[in-house]
């Protein structure tokens, strides 16, 4: 009987952090039309890509997408450049930031943010309930 009452309050709570991650992951996620200021990316954005791509483009570049990307990643002044032209537009994150969001870099290494620390929350708790089961038995 206790048993089972231990693992009906495990399994609640592994249900609780799941719901918390999938909730972080989606606010994670990006809308094609989403304001590219509302959080710090974790990964390249394409839309965002495709947005630098156009206001380049604007500006007289005449070379495909992924030239540009390539110029991005092996030329400081083009992305310098790509960057003003983003910022004009209203993007306030910092240089870093969107290095990452154009795929300039892979991450952009910082404190946790609240959506580690959810997958960090999650992981304890996996841990917490098979230690919990391991001793019950």
């Amino acid at each position: 009987m206790i048993n089972t009452i231990f693992f009906i309050i495990a399994a609640f709570v592994l249900f609780a952090q799941q719901n918390r991650i999938r909730r972080a992951d989606s606010k994670r996620s990006y809308d094609h039309h989403e304001n590219f200021n509302n959080q710090r990316p974790d990964k390249m954005n394409h839309d965002a890509l495709k947005v630098a791509y156009d206001l380049f483009v604007t500006e007289g570049y005449e070379g495909a997408i992924e030239e540009f990307s390539s110029l991005l990643s092996s030329n400081p002044e083009a992305l310098k450049d790509s960057y003003s032209l983003f910022q004009r537009e209203g993007y306030e994150q910092p240089i870093e930031y969107y290095e990452v969001l154009v795929g300039v870099k892979k991450t952009y290494m910082s404190v946790l943010d609240s959506d580690s620390e959810a997958d960090s929350d999650y992981i304890a708790t996996v841990k917490s309930a098979i230690l919990f089961s391991i001793l019950v038995f």
